[in-house]
């Protein structure tokens, strides 16, 4: 049985709400999450939870890879001092 952090529930339960009037997807709103990110803590914390979320079955494939390859983006930014 995989477990599942209750921020990662929170955050997942959280997906489902209606945001001005159009549904924000999944994919949405973890690209805003890392856009957020402010250090590489928050990063290796969104890598856990989306891993999980991913688990559950709300990103595609695809999706996920995109997500990964922008976690790397952001790592690269902060080791060059661009955030």
């Amino acid at each position: 049985m995989l477990s599942i952090s209750s921020t990662s529930f929170i955050w997942c339960a959280s997906l489902c709400l209606i945001m001005g009037g159009s549904k924000v997807s999944n994919y949405t709103s973890a690209v805003k999450r890392i856009n957020k990110a402010d250090t590489i803590e928050d990063l290796k914390n969104l890598e856990k939870s989306f891993a999980n979320i991913y688990r559950y079955g709300f990103f595609t494939n695809n999706e996920f890879i995109l997500l990964d390859l922008k976690i790397v983006d952001q790592y690269i930014m902060f080791d060059n001092g661009n955030k």
